[in-house]
Parts: structure tokens; C-alpha cells; sequence
């Protein structure tokens, strides 16, 4: 079985659309929401659509609000650490388990992926800064009967302690995923690793059907880019899904 978990922060109307992706791209799946919003009203409108599609919602606790310092990834971590414990406690080593943000799409067929790459670990999009490489968590699939020990593996980026960012290994900092290195570096013998990015697309580029992942890029506008660029983003993806 294939379960989805989407992380959603301020835009509720990207949970139908991620359902609808996945209706079109993926033929047995279980989609759970991982509600991370800090604004109230906006997380009861994630958890309407939720119970009017049967998505199953969980709430994040300690909350992070990055909007007060811009450490955007610190509030990712919030969410992401929901994720990990589902994919340590509630699931076996049949499944499938994806981890997405919540403005990644299915643009093509995710069962013919998987199904024809069998020994693959975990799919994502490669990160690489100097001699470190992790994974992405906009983007994990984890087959989990590939996966060893996988109760090991942290998505956390550099950390801050005491005042002062920690690198993740010999001077390198990274983003979000940064500390998933260790658990790749320990099991590279057994974990192997397939880097979806040519058949990823994003941002303002093509979408078509040759590549199976969308990824909007930028969806809850951290940068503060316009509403008319992310309004014409979401109508492409709209009019591709129909």
C-alpha cells in the first residue's frame, strides 16, 4: 500500500488539489494530512476539506511561527517530526510511504516508478552541499522493505545551539534533510538512492507528462512573490489536472 503524508501550512485549497492529482497519477493510495498551519482559521479550513474528501488530518503540536524571524525551516521540522513518527510506529515494511510538501503534484504515472525500480531505498530529489548529500523532504518515497533501521534516519537541517548554528558534518551547513547524511552515509551499502530530479519540473517551467513530479515552488509565498504569479501557478496545475 502506498501512503501519502502531505505537510499543510497556509494554503487549504492545495489539499483537493494534491487528491486530485494523486486520483489521476497513483491507483491505491491512502492520503494523510499533516496540518502545520499557525493561523486557526486557516487550519480549520484544512481539516473541512479533509472530512468533506476522507482525508485523515493530524495536527501538529509546538508549533513554530517562522513568520516572526523567517526560519521557515524550523517550522518544517515541526511537521516533518509528525511524519517520521508515523513512518516509525504505524507502518510495516510492505509499504510504500511518501513524505511531500504540500505544493508537490503528481504530473504522470507514481505506480509505474516504483513498481519498476524495486530495488530502490527512497526516491527524492538529491541535495548535495560539498561531500554531504541528503534527502529532500518537500519529496521522500520511502520503500520501506529497503530501508534498514530506518527508525534512525533525521530530517533535521543545521541546528542552533546555544546561539550558534551547528554543521551537520566538517563545516558543512544545510537546509532541511541535511542530518538524513548520516543514515545514508551508515547504510550506503544497503540504501540506494534514486534522484527523481529529470522527471521533476517546477516553478514556471512545462508541465507535461513526460516528468511525474510538480512541484509548484514556493506555495505558501515565503518570499512574498505576487499573488498574480502564484495565481497563474495554480491555474496551470488546475487546468493540467482536469
Amino acid at each position: 500500500m502506498i501512503y501519502i503524508y502531505s505537510i499543510q501550512y497556509n494554503k487549504p485549497e492545495f489539499v483537493e488539489l494534491q487528491k486530485r492529482s494523486f486520483d489521476k497519477f497513483c491507483n491505491e493510495y491512502k492520503f494523510i494530512v499533516i496540518d502545520n498551519s499557525i493561523d486557526h482559521s486557516i487550519g480549520e479550513e484544512i481539516r473541512k476539506i479533509c472530512e468533506k474528501n476522507n482525508i485523515k488530518v493530524i495536527s501538529t503540536i509546538n508549533k513554530f511561527d517562522s513568520r516572526k524571524n523567517g526560519l521557515h525551516g524550523l517550522s518544517h521540522e515541526v511537521g516533518i517530526k509528525v511524519f517520521l513518527e508515523r513512518l516509525n510506529h504505524h507502518h510495516t515494511e510492505k509499504d510504500i510511504v511518501i513524505l511531500l510538501d504540500h505544493d508537490v503534484f503528481l504530473i504522470s504515472n507514481l505506480d509505474e516508478l516504483i513498481d519498476s525500480n524495486p530495488e530502490i531505498s527512497i526516491f527524492t530529489v538529491k541535495q548535495e552541499r560539498e561531500h554531504v548529500y541528503y534527502l529532500w523532504p518537500g519529496l521522500s518515497i520511502f520503500n520501506l522493505r529497503n530501508c534498514p533501521n530506518i527508525q534512525e534516519i533525521s530530517l533535521d537541517g543545521a541546528k542552533i545551539v546555544n546561539g550558534s548554528w551547528v554543521p551537520i558534518d566538517k563545516g558543512v551547513f544545510t537546509d532541511v534533510g541535511g542530518h538524513s547524511y548520516h543514515y545514508l552515509k551508515k547504510y550506503e551499502d544497503q540504501v540506494k538512492l534514486f534522484d527523481v530530479f529529470p522527471i521533476f519540473t517546477q516553478d514556471t517551467s512545462e508541465i507535461s507528462e513526460k516528468h511525474i513530479f510538480y512541484h509548484f515552488h514556493d506555495g505558501s509565498q515565503w518570499s512574498k512573490y505576487s499573488d498574480e504569479v502564484w495565481t497563474d501557478k495554480f491555474n496551470k496545475i488546475l487546468k493540467f489536472l482536469e
